[in-house]
């Protein structure tokens, strides 16, 4: 099985970018799971205006260790101009002012 995964992985390497796909559509949806070192994330895709159906759905599932999670979402605040929302204090340092 090793064989086959390496082969795959060379002919990939080996396509020409007109042979590659791409794909575009809206982001309509997501889910993330944290996997402990790595974060799994779950978007659902659309590739045509409203309304939508079940099936005009498309789903994409990406694996991200930590590192390229938060290299992700620093460009995306930077893109949008948005900045990182602070962290909320606990309830406790709240009531002592803290």
């Amino acid at each position: 099985m090793v064989d086959r995964v390496e082969a795959g992985a060379d002919n990939a390497s080996r396509r020409s970018k007109s042979d590659r796909v791409e794909s575009y559509g809206a982001l309509v949806g997501w889910k993330s799971d944290d996997l402990h070192d790595k974060l799994v994330l779950r978007m659902q895709i659309v590739h045509k205006p409203p309304p939508h159906t079940r099936e005009d759905v498309q789903h994409s599932v990406l694996v991200l260790d930590k590192n390229q999670a938060v290299q992700l979402a620093t460009y995306l605040f930077q893109v949008t101009g948005q900045t990182m929302p602070k962290p909320r204090s606990s309830r406790l340092s709240r009531l002592f002012g803290k």
